[in-house]
């Protein structure tokens, strides 16, 4: 997941417009915060009961999945702005690669170490199948075994390890890997939006088609964690980059509050009157998953313009860092998932209620979890970050094709 929040573009084309263009977007760090907060509180929201408040709380928490597609948008939006600017760069693959794997590799190659290292002491049952995840393709595999998900230790059941929401680093690597290829062989910025939506219908139908001819439970496993099924997540991010890059750059983002409030509100409404809220619903796994999508490429667009209330609210200190974390959240938070239901069960068990120990665990555990994340970005993944800075890159494209001659930029991430 992308870890800078930038970018550039003044709302007239004026001198004083591009004298901002080079103000940052924290709002946009405050929106890895909302996100991460929600896949939060799908995974650890359940089971409150006893009142009519509690119960509909149970009932849309499963909405928190949302927060995977807003950060698949968010990541196609900063990707596919930093491949656009910096497509002319002499070293174009090696720069970006090498500083997208000093971001996403250290964590991610920590715990499979700590995995192996385990393995002799809780007698982790390792499969063949686990070699996939070494190169990001443990969702190929382990949506047909699920088992590969998870390692549980016979002796000490408790420390078993959870790996199921590997599944969404794969998908964002694998596009890492392809999207690069795609931006530098296709060099107009015209074509390349009209390849990401088509690739945006494509996926809809794809959705559609396996929900309709296969058994619904297989439809789910590869319908929501496979890239050629979640690349419009991505490709939703892409467009919108591309498009503010362009000459009608201040019409799509006035489009912002229409895009954010049109696919949410067409999404609970549906929901609402189909009684399911889940992403295993069958509307929602398919046009539902795009409606979302659009929510998050409008909801991007509010965020990076100042004078939006999103800007306001994302960029308070607070969700800035904890989007500063979200990575390491996201990671860690999953983890000992059977430790966690022990935590919870004793919570519930001492305070003798389900809803006043379930606040109390998943609050509890909120706060261990940022802190965890926090130690390890500050000891561990700073040191890799801070390499950045020797694969720089090295030139910039004009990204406006018009006369005008607006420029939008991307810090560097």
């Amino acid at each position: 997941m992308p870890d800078t929040a930038e970018l550039c573009d003044g709302p007239t084309g004026n001198t004083e417009s591009r004298a901002r263009s080079k103000i940052t977007y924290p709002a946009l760090d405050g929106l890895r915060a909302v996100a991460i907060t929600l896949v939060f509180i799908d995974h650890f929201g359940g089971g409150s009961h006893g009142g009519t408040l509690l119960v509909w709380f149970n009932r849309l928490r499963v909405f928190g999945a949302a927060g995977v597609s807003l950060f698949f948008v968010l990541s196609g939006f900063l990707i596919t702005g930093i491949l656009y600017d910096t497509r002319n760069d002499g070293h174009f693959f090696k720069t970006f690669y090498i500083r997208r794997s000093l971001r996403i590799f250290p964590i991610f190659y920590l715990v499979l170490t700590i995995c192996a290292v385990l393995t002799p002491l809780l007698h982790f049952s390792l499969q063949w199948g686990h070699v996939s995840f070494l190169f990001y393709l443990g969702n190929f595999f382990a949506n047909s075994n699920w088992s590969l998900y998870e390692l549980s230790s016979p002796t000490h059941p408790l420390l078993s390890i959870n790996l199921g929401h590997f599944w969404s680093l794969f998908v964002e690597e694998q596009f890492y890997l392809l999207w690069p290829v795609v931006i530098f062989l296709v060099r107009s910025r015209k074509k390349l939006v009209v390849l990401s939506f088509v690739t945006i219908l494509a996926v809809l139908f794809a959705r559609i088609g396996m929900v309709l001819f296969l058994p619904f439970h297989v439809a789910e496993q590869f319908a929501f964690r496979m890239l050629p099924t979640r690349a419009d997540d991505l490709l939703m991010g892409g467009a919108l980059a591309l498009l503010i890059r362009g000459p009608k750059c201040h019409s799509w983002l006035r489009r912002s509050s229409f895009l954010f409030s049109f696919g949410l509100v067409t999404f609970f409404t549906i929901a609402f009157c189909r009684g399911n809220f889940s992403f295993r619903d069958p509307y929602n796994l398919t046009v539902g998953l795009s409606l979302v999508s659009v929510a998050s490429a409008g909801l991007i667009g509010l965020a990076i313009q100042e004078e939006t209330i999103a800007f306001r609210l994302l960029s308070t200190s607070l969700l800035r860092r904890i989007g500063k974390y979200s990575y390491g959240f996201y990671v860690y938070h999953v983890l000992f998932s059977k430790a966690q239901n022990a935590f919870l069960v004793w919570c519930v068990s001492f305070f003798h209620s389900m809803t006043i120990g379930g606040l109390i665990y998943s609050s509890a555990y909120y706060i261990a979890i940022l802190a965890v994340s926090a130690i390890s970005y500050h000891l561990y993944e700073k040191r890799f970050l801070a390499l950045k800075s020797y694969f720089q890159y090295t030139s910039r494209t004009n990204v406006s094709e018009n006369d005008s001659s607006r420029s939008s930029k991307l810090r560097k991430v």
